[in-house]
C-alpha cells in the first residue's frame, strides 16, 4: 500500500524557522547514519519577503500591517523515501496556480526519527498496541514548504476554505505521487517537537495509568469494605426498625382505644352538659331578686348554688301552691311556665327539708280531707 500524506499548515515562526529548517542549530532527533540527509531551496529569505509584504499593505490598505495577520505560513508535508526536491517545487508551483500562494523556501528532512527501545514496547503492549517492535526504525520524513499568504492586488492575505483545503491535501497527494490521508480525519500531525518527546511521554503515561489504576484498585477495595460494613449497619438498623414499627403500631391500637372510650366519655358528658343547661335555662326564667341566707340540704341551697338565687324563701300555701317569697315579692310555681314546674317539682319531691318545715304533705292532706267533706 503506498504510503499516505498530507499538508499541514501553520503561521511561520519567524525568529526560528529558518534557523531549525536549515539545520543550523543542534538536532537530537538526527537518526545516527543518516546525518545530512536533508536538502534545502530558499529563493528569498523570510525577513526580506516579510519587509516588501509589509510596504504592499501599507500602500494598498493604507495602514500597519497588524502582528496577527500571519502572511507568511509554512506548511509541513509528509514525504516518501524518494521524493525528490523539484517534486515539491512542482507542488509549490501547483499552490500557486490554484490559490495564488507564492512559495519562498523548501527544507527536506529526511534525518529525523528514532528507534523503538524495549521500554517503549512494553509500554505500547500496557496501552494494549502491540504495532511496536523493538530495534525497529521510525522515521519521521518531512518537508517544510514556507508560503507567502499575500494576495498582490489587495495587499490583504489569502482567504482559504474549508474545500481550498480539501482541495490542496488532493492536489499533495497527486503532484508526490502518494495516497491521500483520509478526509475529514480529525488525526492531528504531530509537530517535530512533539515527536521527540515520544517516548519518554509514553513511558510517563504508562507509568501513571499504572499507578493510577492501582490507587483505583487500593480505594475501590476500601470502598467495598466500607460498603459491606454499612450494609451490615444498615440490616441490624432495619431489624430494629422493624421491631419499633410494631411496637409503634401496637402502642398506636392502645391510644386509638383510648381515644375511642374518652371521645364517648365527652360525648356523654356534652349531653350530660346540655341537659343541664336546658334545666338551667328553664329555672333563669325565675324572675325573683337573691336572698342572703338559707339552709343546706333543700331547694333553697340548689337554687344558691347552682342558679345563684339567693334570700329566697319557700312555702306552700293553703291551696296546695307553693310560693318563692322575697321581701314584698311573691312569684307562685303555679303560674310559671310548665317546663319550669316540672323542673323545680322534681327537686321538691326528693327534698324532704323543705316537705318538713312547710308540713307540705300534711296540708295537702287536710285540705283533702276538708274537701271531701
Amino acid at each position: 500500500m503506498a504510503k499516505a500524506t498530507s499538508i499541514n499548515i501553520k503561521s511561520a515562526k519567524i525568529k526560528i524557522s529558518e534557523s531549525h529548517n536549515e539545520r543550523r542549530g543542534k538536532t537530537d532527533r538526527i537518526i545516527p547514519g543518516r546525518e545530512g540527509q536533508h536538502e534545502h531551496w530558499k529563493q528569498e529569505t523570510i525577513s526580506d519577503r516579510l519587509k516588501e509584504i509589509e510596504k504592499l499593505y501599507r500602500e494598498k490598505v493604507g495602514q500597519n500591517l497588524q502582528k496577527s495577520a500571519g502572511p507568511i505560513r509554512e506548511g509541513v508535508v509528509v514525504i516518501k523515501e524518494d521524493t525528490q526536491m523539484h517534486h515539491l517545487q512542482a507542488l509549490g508551483k501547483k499552490f500557486k496556480e490554484c490559490f495564488g500562494i507564492d512559495c519562498i523556501q523548501i527544507h527536506i528532512h529526511k534525518d529525523e526519527g528514532h528507534i523503538v527501545t524495549k521500554k517503549e514496547v512494553q509500554a505500547s503492549s500496557a496501552l494494549k498496541n502491540k504495532t511496536l517492535t523493538e530495534g525497529e526504525l521510525i522515521l519521521n520524513l518531512h518537508a517544510h514548504m514556507v508560503f507567502d499568504w499575500q494576495n498582490k492586488v489587495t495587499g490583504r492575505s489569502i482567504k482559504l476554505n474549508k474545500g481550498d483545503m480539501r482541495e490542496m491535501q488532493t492536489i499533495t497527494a497527486q503532484v508526490l505521487g502518494m495516497e491521500r490521508g483520509q478526509e475529514n480525519s480529525k488525526a492531528v500531525r504531530l509537530e517535530v517537537n512533539e515527536f521527540k518527546a515520544f517516548r519518554e511521554r509514553l513511558n510517563e503515561d504508562v507509568a501513571e495509568e499504572l499507578d493510577k489504576a492501582e490507587e483505583i484498585k487500593a480505594r475501590s477495595l476500601k470502598e467495598l469494605r466500607l460498603i459491606e460494613e454499612q450494609k451490615k449497619n444498615s440490616l441490624s438498623e432495619l431489624k430494629r426498625l422493624e421491631s419499633k414499627k410494631k411496637e409503634t403500631e401496637e402502642t398506636s391500637e392502645k391510644f386509638k382505644e383510648n381515644y375511642n372510650q374518652t371521645l364517648k366519655r365527652l360525648i356523654d358528658s356534652r349531653e350530660e352538659l346540655r341537659k343541664l343547661e336546658s334545666k338551667s335555662a328553664l329555672l333563669s326564667k325565675l324572675e325573683i331578686l337573691p336572698w342572703k341566707s338559707c339552709k343546706d340540704n333543700n331547694v333553697q341551697a340548689w337554687l344558691s348554688l347552682t342558679h345563684g338565687f339567693h334570700s329566697i324563701r319557700i312555702e306552700s300555701g293553703q291551696d296546695g301552691s307553693i310560693y318563692f317569697q322575697l321581701g314584698d315579692q311573691i312569684a307562685r310555681l303555679k303560674d310559671m311556665p310548665k317546663e319550669v314546674q316540672v323542673v323545680i317539682r322534681e327537686k321538691l319531691s326528693v327534698d324532704r327539708v323543705f316537705q318538713k318545715q312547710e308540713g307540705i304533705k300534711w296540708r295537702k292532706h287536710h285540705i283533702n280531707r276538708n274537701r271531701q267533706r
